[in-house]
C-alpha cells in the first residue's frame, strides 16, 4: 500500500449504521434498507460505510433522476 493510500484510508473512516443515520438524518432502518445503494461494506454481522463512497452514490443518484 502506499503511503497516499494510507493516508486515504486513514481520513476516512469506516461509519457504523448508527454514525451515518446521524450524518444523513435518517432512520436506521432507511440505512439498512439502503445498504447496497449506498456501498455498504459487510464485515461478518457487521455492516459499515465509507463517507466518501456514500457522498459518491448520493451524488450519482442525484445525477441521474
Amino acid at each position: 500500500m502506499t503511503n497516499e493510500n494510507s493516508n486515504m484510508i486513514a481520513a476516512d473512516p469506516l461509519l457504523t449504521v448508527e454514525e451515518l443515520a446521524a450524518r444523513l438524518q435518517v432512520k436506521r432502518s432507511w440505512v439498512y434498507t439502503h445498504a447496497d445503494d449506498l456501498g455498504g461494506y459487510r464485515l461478518g454481522k457487521y455492516l459499515r460505510f465509507s463517507w466518501a463512497r456514500v457522498i459518491e452514490r448520493l451524488e450519482h443518484v442525484k445525477g441521474t433522476s
